[in-house]
């Protein structure tokens, strides 16, 4: 003989009051964009490693690569224009400068001599705390670093031009700190 007894427990499909008073910000739903549109970014540039780019049958890809960069572009200035709201938007618009300033730079070399000053950065970017939103922006973060080392891994990222990782780079901590 079975009994009827509900497996449910007592008020699990109630909103729970911590998700309810801390909605994302603006900042925090255009990182979240800014993740996916790096991720394609690194997808469309890894295929584009060892093709001809003059190629017309690689034009396609080509394309999307620009297309790709064009998004994060227009997500980092997006993020730094915005005015944040809590101060875990401040963690996310300083991960947001650095990035723009690894993919943005021109100078050959910057962008591996800004990801060798990474670990040095991380108590800046990485600040402890408690609080419901605390735990997803660490986890945005992080993913955030793993798109850097993947871009960093790029053939288009890896260029140093001779120079020597290690080399004296612009310190961005008084820019990121601001």
């Amino acid at each position: 003989m079975a009994k009827a007894i509900p497996t449910t427990p007592l008020a699990a499909t109630e909103v729970l009051p911590h998700l309810v008073s801390c909605p994302p910000t603006a900042i925090s739903r255009m990182f979240s964009g800014l993740l996916d549109a790096l991720a394609r970014h690194a997808e469309t540039e890894r295929d584009l490693q060892g093709i001809d780019i003059w190629d017309v049958a690689c034009r396609h890809w080509l394309t999307d690569a620009e297309n790709a960069f064009t998004d994060v572009a227009t997500l980092l200035s997006a993020i730094q224009r915005e005015r944040p709201f809590r101060v875990e938007d401040l963690l996310l618009q300083r991960a947001a400068r650095l990035i723009d300033a690894m993919i943005g730079s021109e100078e050959p070399g910057m962008f591996q001599r800004l990801h060798y000053l990474l670990p040095r950065l991380d108590g800046q970017l990485y600040r402890p705390g408690n609080g419901p939103i605390t735990e997803p922006v660490r986890q945005m973060l992080r993913t955030a670093r793993g798109l850097i080392d993947e871009l960093a891994s790029l053939q288009l990222y890896a260029e140093t031009n001779g120079d020597e990782i290690g080399g004296p780079a612009p310190e961005p901590c008084a820019e990121l700190a601001a």
